[in-house]
């Protein structure tokens, strides 16, 4: 998988990280989770195969944009065809 796409979390999901209540470590991350099979499944509709056509690597913290570094959470997808990958740049984009 050569090309990779990054998506700021916070563009994707209103979901709040922790659920009320109890939990600790056990109770956290729902937010980039609910971002990834949000688009997983946008993915899907426009027919993009998990595992054939993308993959998802990692969520990270930080982008750089010039000198200024951001510490908001990304979704980082790759993809091995450079046209599939700017597919799904415009249909997650469209979905905002």
């Amino acid at each position: 998988m050569d090309h990779e796409l990054a998506l700021p979390v916070k563009d994707l999901s209103n979901r709040p990280n922790h659920l009320p209540g109890g939990g600790g470590a056990l109770n956290a991350g729902y937010t980039p989770v609910d971002a990834l099979a949000l688009v997983s499944n946008l993915l899907g509709q426009i027919g993009l195969e998990y595992g054939k056509d993308f993959h998802w690597r990692s969520f990270e913290y930080g982008s750089f944009q010039g000198d200024t570094v951001s510490l908001n959470q990304n979704l980082v997808l790759t993809f091995e065809d450079h046209n599939v990958m700017l597919s799904a740049k415009l249909a997650i984009e469209s979905m905002k």
